[in-house]
C-alpha cells in the first residue's frame, strides 16, 4: 500500500465524535459561515459541535453531504436484510429557538 492509502485507512478507522450518538439525540441549532463553507452547529446534550460536509454522524455511518441554512443533509448506510447495505438520504432540520422566560 502507498503512504496515502495507509493514511486513508487510518482516517477511516477513526470515528467522528457524533458517530457515537443516535440522530434522536442531535439538534441542529444554527450555522456559521467560514469563508465559502457553511458549518452546521449540532447540539448533543450540553455540547455544540461544528459539522462540515464530509463528516460523519449517527449510528448508521451517516456522511454529511450538504450543510444548508435550515438543514443538514446526509446519507446513512442501512442494512437491507439480505447482507447488503442501502444508502438512505436523511436530514436534520434547524430547530426553532424557544423564547426565554
Amino acid at each position: 500500500r502507498s503512504r496515502r492509502q495507509r493514511q486513508m485507512c487510518i482516517r477511516d478507522s477513526i470515528k467522528d465524535v457524533l458517530e457515537a450518538f443516535p440522530l434522536s439525540a442531535m439538534t441542529m441549532v444554527g450555522t456559521l459561515q467560514q469563508g465559502t463553507r457553511r458549518v452546521a452547529l449540532i447540539r448533543v446534550d450540553r455540547y455544540v459541535h461544528a459539522v462540515r460536509a464530509g463528516q460523519r454522524l449517527g449510528l448508521n455511518q451517516g456522511r454529511v453531504t450538504q450543510v444548508l441554512g435550515d438543514r443538514v443533509e446526509f446519507v446513512e448506510s442501512i442494512a437491507d436484510g439480505r447482507g447488503g447495505w442501502l444508502a438512505q438520504p436523511a436530514m436534520l432540520h434547524l430547530t426553532a429557538r424557544q423564547p426565554g422566560p
